[in-house]
């Protein structure tokens, strides 16, 4: 009787499983612009959670579950307009075509224009001035990860580049993108500040540092600051890098940003469905706290 019931529960057991497995929609296809060419790295969003990305080629494929079919996808990339996307029409068809529409360059001419009028003297670098990483910060796609940058210059300054350190560990020539945010007064990200993607990438051998010229932005330093930071994109699946801790075991995609005890304070920031301060002491005894290996170039007005 007891091996009867025993079955019986592993029978439902597995029969639930089955329907778990199966409880899942299908979203796939290619995202592009209204000329039709392929917009690569497309971000998918519902309930304000990151779902998916699409890769280098366009191209989109995650699975979301059955309970979410009734629910809206949002589909971001920098310098387009938001695309709203029904979850019941991938059940329908299950591949869909997404086409996204530039947003208006306006505000951004205007900024463009008045950034000539300025003559530019000194370059001032601020951030993570460390030689040589000695922290990792290992992500995975859709992760965003930035540092706080207090404004120290009382001069009118405008962003020149940003530059990022990258490890030796995982895939150092792995593409990210760049994110560049304005802060608020608690150091937290306020508003997107560039309006078309920026990218950068490591060499394969890693353990340097990577520039991105950002001065097409036209992006003044606030009196808040800024927030630079490094987005982490899909990859291909033989680009995963596992690493053991002990008894555990970490798991990443592609590049390792580097990581710096020389600040006192936190100033690390960290995305994953929503932002949020992220404190890593080393040593609890010695309280020294990892920020990433970032740091920003400025041109000073004279």
């Amino acid at each position: 009787m007891k091996a009867y019931f025993k079955f019986l529960i592993l029978s439902i057991i597995l029969i639930l499983s089955g329907f778990a497995a199966f409880a899942k929609i299908v979203v796939q296809g290619y995202t592009k612009d209204e000329s039709l060419n392929v917009l690569p790295y497309v971000s998918f969003i519902c309930h304000n959670k990151f779902i998916g990305m699409s890769n280098e080629k366009g191209h989109y494929n995650f699975q979301i579950h059955d309970s979410l079919k009734f629910d809206t996808i949002q589909c971001k990339y920098l310098g387009f307009k938001t695309s709203y996307k029904m979850v019941l029409d991938f059940v329908s068809n299950n591949e869909q075509t997404i086409v996204l529409n530039r947003t208006s360059k306006i505000l951004n001419d205007v900024i463009v224009k008045s950034k000539p009028s300025y003559t530019f003297g000194k370059v001032k670098f601020l951030g993570a001035r460390t030689k040589k990483a000695k922290g990792n910060y290992y992500m995975t796609t859709g992760c965003i990860v930035g540092l706080h940058i207090k404004n120290e210059i009382p001069k009118i300054s405008f962003l020149k580049k940003a530059h990022f350190y990258i490890r030796s560990v995982g895939f150092p020539d792995t593409k990210f993108r760049v994110r560049v945010y304005s802060a608020n007064e608690n150091g937290m990200p306020e508003k997107e500040l560039l309006d078309s993607n920026y990218y950068g990438q490591g060499s394969a051998i890693g353990e340097d540092w990577v520039s991105v010229d950002l001065s097409s932005a036209a992006i003044q330093f606030p009196q808040n600051g800024l927030i630079i930071a490094m987005e982490w994109l899909p990859l291909a699946e033989d680009k995963v890098t596992k690493i053991k801790y002990g008894l555990s075991e970490i798991e990443f995609q592609g590049q390792c940003l580097g990581g710096t005890y020389e600040f006192d304070e936190s100033y690390s920031l960290y995305y994953k469905n929503q932002w949020q301060k992220a404190f890593i002491p080393k040593d609890v005894k010695l309280f020294q706290i990892l920020n990433p290996m970032i740091k920003a170039e400025f041109d000073v007005v004279k």
